[in-house]
């Protein structure tokens, strides 16, 4: 006979869940404010908890600091998996998505500023964004829609500027969205695309960006 749990045992679970949820919002907003550098101390302080909880929960500050960061990246991109959905292209859905990006710093601010001070510390979690451009970009390869030369150097190269132009939004206030749109245009020709394609494609009517919050 398989034992069950005891009935208390689904409740335990769901608050330690809600409890840890709760530290990585506090972990997040102190990122933003502060930056990953913060001492664990000013983390537990801005959580309302002692250090050994934050332990506890993370097992570290380097611990939490990567699960707040991966876990604000997450919920953007289910965000922005959602906004180009729409769009059946691949080539305009890679294009709209990077588009996306440069324009986190108003369509959600709190994932953008974290990822901005995550790119700014040299943190690995963001090595999933380029892993997932650079296995979309050689899908457009195997159908024809991109040139294969050199093409993993050429997507590095166009994701670097993309890192730093949305870094360059989301720490500048001066900066647009069109200058970003601008920086994707003259940027995009390093994948093989044309000139007249890349203005194109950078300057495209986008999907709605008001989808639901993930």
């Amino acid at each position: 006979m398989v034992a069950l749990p005891p009935p208390h045992a689904g409740r335990k679970s769901k608050a330690v869940a809600r409890n840890r949820a709760r530290h990585l919002r506090s972990a997040q907003e102190l990122i933003v404010t502060v930056g990953p550098q913060a001492s664990i101390d000013e983390f537990a302080e801005h959580a309302e908890v002692a250090v050994a909880t934050l332990y506890k929960h993370f097992g570290s500050k380097e611990g939490m600091v990567l699960a707040a960061v991966e876990d604000a990246l997450q919920r953007w991109e289910q965000w922005m998996l959602q906004v180009v959905a729409p769009i059946s292209d691949p080539l305009e859905q890679l294009v709209a998505s990077l588009r996306v990006i440069l324009r986190t710093r108003d369509t959600r601010p709190i994932e953008g500023a974290i990822m901005a001070r995550a790119h700014q510390a040299n943190m690995a979690p963001l090595d999933h964004l380029s892993a997932n451009f650079q296995q979309h970009v050689a899908l457009l390869v195997q159908q024809g829609l991109l040139p294969a030369d050199h093409i993993e150097a050429r997507a590095r190269a166009l994701l670097s500027v993309v890192s730093n132009e949305g870094v360059r939004q989301m720490t500048t206030p001066t900066a647009t969205p069109e200058e970003a749109d601008m920086a994707l245009e003259w940027a995009l020709p390093m994948l093989g695309i044309s000139p007249a394609k890349a203005k194109r494609l950078a300057h495209a009517p986008l999907p709605p960006l008001e989808v639901p919050v993930a």
